[in-house]
């Protein structure tokens, strides 16, 4: 079973003006398929990393793309964990790969930076889903653990196993970690030190659900609008210092010539 990631698309829906005719989108980018066949982004966070890599699922199990130079429109694919019903969901910017197989977690990590070959493992957990996000030391989080490597982007660590993952949405490269609790309010996990495999669970007041979080411990998140009308109010929660876990809520405005945003499961973009 797939396990969908939590984060959701704003989008404009219906909304431009119609005396308000759109420019036409600069001619700066090419599209490129990656993939002939179907293909599932990677169900965590990042799916994307800084070199151009991907992640995700295909008919064949997990899927890796790799440029064959940073940020390229050609490269290759890769199956960082061959096992039946195995998904890659989160890729950091060193190249590893994060994800799940029947209740396992694993981690890839490629022999060179952003490199085609390398070992996997099995992370001592037992998680529904698997690894959903990884960040850049090389920290894996689950819906029951956060994993915390002996030495930056190590094949060894330690785990911290607590119920209070569940809901898992982002972590950071600090070690901040959304979390969103069924029926409850979102939670910031914060390490006592960065990197930290314990740290203190927070209350994220005046936000329905996180979606991301950034390096500095800002979180993009989402009103009560956005489940109980059409219309939703993206906010950001900004700590009163770098990733702090105190902060404040502001939202953030509807560009002009739009009447709304609408929030949209990631998965209806999934084909």
């Amino acid at each position: 079973m797939i396990q969908l990631s939590r984060a959701f698309l704003l989008v404009a829906a219906l909304c431009w003006q119609a005396s308000a005719a759109a420019p036409p989108p600069p001619g700066n980018y090419v599209l490129t398929e990656l993939f002939a066949g179907t293909f599932l982004p990677g169900a965590g966070t990042p799916s994307i990393n800084a070199f151009g890599q991907v992640v995700g699922l295909s008919p064949s199990g997990a899927l890796l793309w790799i440029p064959a130079s940073a940020n390229g429109a050609v490269g290759i694919i890769s199956n960082p964990y061959p096992a039946n019903a195995a998904v890659a969901n989160a890729i950091n910017d060193q190249g590893q790969v994060v994800g799940g197989a029947l209740g396992r977690s694993f981690l890839w990590s490629p022999e060179t930076p952003n490199g085609y070959w390398g070992p996997a493992v099995d992370l001592p957990v037992t998680s529904p889903g698997g690894a959903t996000g990884i960040n850049n030391f090389g920290q894996v989080i689950g819906s029951t653990f956060l994993w915390t490597p002996s030495s930056p982007n190590g094949m060894t660590g330690t785990v911290n196993p607590d119920s209070r993952f569940n809901g898992v949405a982002a972590i950071n490269d600090f070690g901040q970690v959304v979390i969103n609790p069924p029926g409850s309010t979102p939670l910031l996990f914060t390490p006592f030190q960065a990197n930290g495999a314990t740290g203190t669970f927070t209350p994220i007041s005046g936000v329905a659900e996180g979606l991301a979080i950034n390096n500095n411990g800002t979180v993009l998140g989402l009103s009560d609008s956005c489940f109980s009308s059409t219309q939703c109010q993206p906010l950001l929660w900004t700590p009163a210092s770098p990733n702090g876990t105190r902060g404040a809520v502001s939202t953030i405005p509807v560009p002009a010539g739009f009447v709304g945003l609408a929030r949209i499961p990631a998965w209806f973009f999934r084909y």
